[in-house]
């Protein structure tokens, strides 16, 4: 048990230590100024989506869902985009499954049309969201950022 803890939280977290105090804590200062352009900007970011089919989807049966994402002023390798399901009485407050979303093409506009199609791992009645969330590897964890946007 202590050995799984050290490989699983120490062993990861001195890595980290040691990647942002390097070079004079240049990873550190570039994750700090990335986390201050994301704050600044991602109040103007937009996100829509198409839902699933509305009625009824049989098990193994493939779902289509499109988003529309525009960064404004952020660029796409700050953001992912993805489908979060669950079964319907979880609410996606637990029991999250998650599928990314492809980049499919652009507008003129800025905006960026994205798809996802796959078949959900689970069956019964769903209930489906699309989250746009900012994105750094320097991240501790994916949603270190706090900026999420829901769809």
């Amino acid at each position: 048990m202590v050995k799984e803890y050290v490989e699983r939280y120490y062993v990861p977290g001195s890595r980290r230590e040691a990647v942002m105090t390097s070079d004079d804590h240049a990873a550190a200062k570039y994750l700090a100024a990335w986390r201050e352009r994301i704050s600044t900007a991602w109040q103007g970011l937009y996100l829509s989506a198409t839902p699933a089919e509305d009625g009824q989807v049989r098990s193994g049966d493939e779902i289509e869902i499109d988003a529309v994402l525009n960064p404004r002023g952020l660029s796409m390798d700050d953001v992912r985009v993805e489908v979060v399901y669950s079964r319907a009485e979880d609410q996606l407050q637990s029991g999250l499954r998650t599928v990314a979303m492809e980049h499919v093409n652009g507008y003129p506009d800025g905006g960026y049309h994205f798809k996802a199609r796959f078949v959900p791992e689970m069956s019964g009645h769903l209930v489906y969201g699309v989250r746009a969330y900012a994105f750094n590897e320097l991240l501790a964890s994916p949603f270190d950022a706090q900026s999420i946007r829901w769809a």
